[in-house]
């Protein structure tokens, strides 16, 4: 991807709290669609498994669709949706020369930590 948005440690602290609300708004999703897809499951097997399970593909149909919305306002802002149930964001930034991630996670106030592109998680190093 040519365009690539890179961000500056203030530059993504300024959008930490909009990520918040969209990923605190995509893990209810997430949360919601697990827990119904054993019953969507059960409806579609009881229909003939054509998929005309009613009101319970509707249900899962809404939720799909507002997740995908959230995951789309993301990638259009330039971040890095990592983990929807840990809310683990990642923001393209370059440090010494090269890119890395500048890590944030639901319940941090900021970004604090960095890590390289290929190491994720469990390589975050404070700033």
């Amino acid at each position: 991807m040519h365009d690539k948005k890179y961000f500056t440690v203030e530059e993504a602290n300024r959008l930490v709290p909009r990520v918040r609300a969209i990923v605190e708004r995509l893990r209810q999703s997430h949360r919601r669609l697990q827990s119904q897809r054993p019953a969507a499951e059960a409806m579609a097997q009881k229909a003939g498994g054509n998929g005309g399970g009613g009101e319970g593909s509707t249900y899962l149909f809404d939720y799909a669709v507002a997740m995908q919305s959230g995951l789309a306002v993301l990638q259009a802002m330039g971040v890095l949706l990592k983990d929807v149930e840990q809310g683990l964001i990642d923001f393209p930034h370059w440090r010494e020369g090269r890119e890395v991630y500048l890590c944030w996670q639901l319940g941090e106030a900021r970004i604090e930590y960095w890590h390289e592109t290929d190491t994720g998680y469990a390589g975050r190093q404070p700033l």
